[in-house]
């Protein structure tokens, strides 16, 4: 089976065969040093037939020592590894992966054609999008548009996840309507830019690594919201011209334009649902001579994603049958006969301290929920495409989008879980995709023409409804039985509360919340101690408890209650050995458990030592020593080591050799 890739300017083709595999470099004047990672030297002398190969099998893939042998010696021209450079245009625009793939190693004309068409696909669901969320903020539908192409744009180019669609978003309508009802568009813009800033500082300190904090169920309940909000917006196709799927006191269609709408709807989901089924169909005939047209129909098939097929079908049945559907020209000649001038004047920016409170809290909570629901759709997309993404560069290129779309008159966007996803089930991997997106979207803004302002609004929202379909954890319905109850309600609340009160941020925040106070209280009730009397000669008097469990702030008050100072003392003991090697100290509450436990012991003449404790705990102990009892000490350093004469819970003896610390007690009496 032979495949060919263009690296690096020339054309490499791979022969596999048996164990190893000869890669053939047809071009001659660039035949000096061929890298292959992972497999053995194979040499042969004429130029045109095969390159020098270098490799190893001893280094694992990835290390430094694997890599400094698959890096070409100084002077050498050689490929490493078998990837076009960092550098190449084609590479940064369509995806690295799909260079690899032996569908698409006849590098880049089929992944540029599927990322064009996605990206085309993408712009159309972009456009309602974009004009919904300036209606509803109350700026100008073609400032709402050109925002959109911009934050599409610079994501697209300069973000850290290829692939993630950016956009006006309905979760930050919430923030931006009032203030522009109450301050104008120039307060909204300021407060845009001003978000975009603060995006920008979240990136160059690498704030966004907190996304880690969020659970697994806040995560499922977060995506089945949006995936239910993504849905429901999609009403807009349904009503007359004065309906934005914002406004559900907007009058719907009736009679035959309602049938003929869901006709229309119906007609493109479900050519998009059966598209890959028939291309899966036509393939699985033997490829001979009766059915060889079929694989050749299959083949070609393949160059259309199937969102847009669904589309294509639908516009030309409403073409055909002359069905009385909004296209997509009327839609923008509707938006465009409402829109102003695109631009601010910042003159118009209010001066009175209390406008700039509420320009800079808007600011901040435009910042916060578009980073959150940008990086929460950038986990997503990374799952889907089995690839990591760059929190860092997500969010610097959010920043300088909001930037630019505040500077321009517009709203503020951020990451669309929908349209993302879209992109990726209509084949747009790359960044690519993303730019032609907003091409469309910023052309179609300034010269609504063409075959798109032909396509039918309901084929459109038809495909959203699909995609949130989709997007919905349906998986999480069947998990209710299995995972604990907590979890479930964690899942079932986020998601209603993103439905309820459209805020991201809050539902995200309270799922957070929720699901630490669940985490406390169940490590609140996991720790034990277990007691144990030496009867060695030297250590006679001493009393250890091994502690399982963190120390914390919810296991403080338990803790406190597995010690009796008075017992102790009534028994004899003079020295109290708590061994932390199961535990962990984690706050200052802790610390206050421990310096109240000394106190007690020291009130009855007993002194306590710890023992066992992790670098960080022994670190915490010693930064707050000047308030802690001085009666505790830490004894680890002292004793050899510890063996145990048998099972714990059967036997309460405990033979400690202290050596060391007996040297050291007669040093001080000496």
């Amino acid at each position: 089976m032979g495949v060919e890739n263009a690296l690096g300017g020339f054309i490499v083709t791979n022969t596999f065969s048996g164990s190893g595999v000869r890669f053939v470099v047809r071009n001659r004047s660039q035949c000096n040093s061929l890298v292959v990672p992972g497999f053995r030297a194979r040499r042969r002398t004429r130029c045109g037939a095969l390159a020098r190969v270098r490799g190893t099998d001893s280094a694992p893939e990835g290390t430094p020592d694997a890599e400094a042998r698959h890096r070409p010696k100084p002077g050498e021209r050689g490929l490493f590894p078998l990837v076009a450079p960092r550098e190449d245009i084609g590479r940064y625009f369509v995806g690295e992966r799909r260079i690899l793939d032996e569908r698409t190693a006849r590098y880049p004309l089929r992944s540029t054609v599927e990322e064009v068409l996605a990206g085309i696909t993408v712009a159309m669901a972009l456009l309602p999008a974009a004009v919904s969320c300036a209606l509803a903020t109350g700026v100008p539908p073609l400032a709402g548009i050109v925002s959109t192409g911009l934050l599409c744009a610079i994501t697209a180019a300069l973000g850290g996840r290829p692939g993630m669609i950016s956009g006006t978003s309905a979760a930050l309508i919430i923030l931006q309507a009032p203030l522009y009802q109450q301050y104008g568009a120039a307060a909204v813009a300021a407060a845009v830019v001003l978000s975009g800033i603060l995006q920008l500082f979240f990136g160059i300190y690498r704030l966004g690594k907190f996304v880690r904090l969020i659970s697994y169920p806040t995560f499922l309940g977060f995506i089945s919201g949006i995936a239910i909000l993504t849905a429901t917006s999609q009403v807009y196709a349904f009503q007359l011209p004065a309906g934005t799927g914002l406004s559900p006191g907007a009058p719907w269609l009736q009679g035959n334009m309602l049938r003929a709408a869901l006709i229309v709807a119906a007609l493109a989901a479900g050519v998009a649902h059966v598209w890959p089924l028939i291309i899966q169909r036509l393939q699985r005939r033997r490829p001979d001579s009766t059915h060889r047209w079929q694989h050749r129909l299959a083949e070609l098939l393949r160059w259309l994603p199937s969102p847009l097929a669904g589309i294509l079908v639908a516009s030309i049945y409403a073409e055909v049958t002359q069905a009385p559907v909004r296209r997509l020209g009327d839609f923008l000649r509707d938006t465009l006969a409402q829109s102003g001038a695109i631009g601010v004047s910042w003159a118009a920016l209010p001066s009175t301290p209390l406008a700039w409170m509420a320009i800079l809290s808007t600011a901040l909570g435009l910042a916060f929920i578009g980073l959150l629901e940008s990086l929460l759709t950038m986990t997503l997309v990374d799952e889907v495409t089995e690839s990591r993404g760059s929190t860092r560069r997500e969010c610097l290129a959010l920043g300088a989008g909001n930037i630019a779309a505040g500077l321009f008159g517009g709203v503020g966007g951020c990451g669309l879980l929908g349209q993302s996803l879209l992109n990726t089930k209509s084949g747009g991997r790359g960044r690519l995709s993303g730019l032609t997106a907003a091409l469309c979207l910023l052309v179609l803004a300034r010269n609504p023409s063409g075959l798109m302002i032909r396509i039918p609004v309901p084929a459109i929202a038809s495909l959203m409804v699909l995609v949130a379909l989709g997007s919905f954890e349906w998986a999480s319905l069947r998990l209710f039985r299995a995972i604990p109850l907590a979890d479930s309600l964690t899942i079932v609340s986020v998601a209603l509360m993103t439905v309820a009160t459209r805020n991201v941020a809050l539902a995200v925040l309270f799922g957070v919340v929720f699901s630490a106070l669940v985490f406390a209280y169940k490590a609140s009730r996991r720790i034990t101690a277990q007691s144990f009397i030496s009867e060695d000669e030297q250590t006679r008097g001493w009393r250890g408890y091994r502690i399982d469990g963190p120390l914390f702030f919810g296991t403080a008050e338990r803790f406190s209650r597995l010690f009796d100072p008075a017992r102790d003392r009534a028994e004899g003991h003079e020295h109290v050995i708590i061994d932390f090697s199961g535990s962990r100290i984690w706050d200052a509450t802790a610390l206050e458990a421990l310096d109240s436990l000394a106190r007690q012991y020291r009130s009855y003449g007993i002194r306590l030592h710890l023992w066992g404790l992790s670098r960080d705990s022994a670190r915490l102990l010693r930064e707050a020593r000047a308030y802690i009892d001085e009666s505790v000490t830490n004894e680890k350093a002292l004793y050899l080591y510890e063996r145990v004469v048998a099972d714990y819970p059967t036997n309460d003896s405990l033979e400690v050799e202290y050596e060391l610390f007996a040297k050291r007690e007669s040093g001080n009496a000496a």
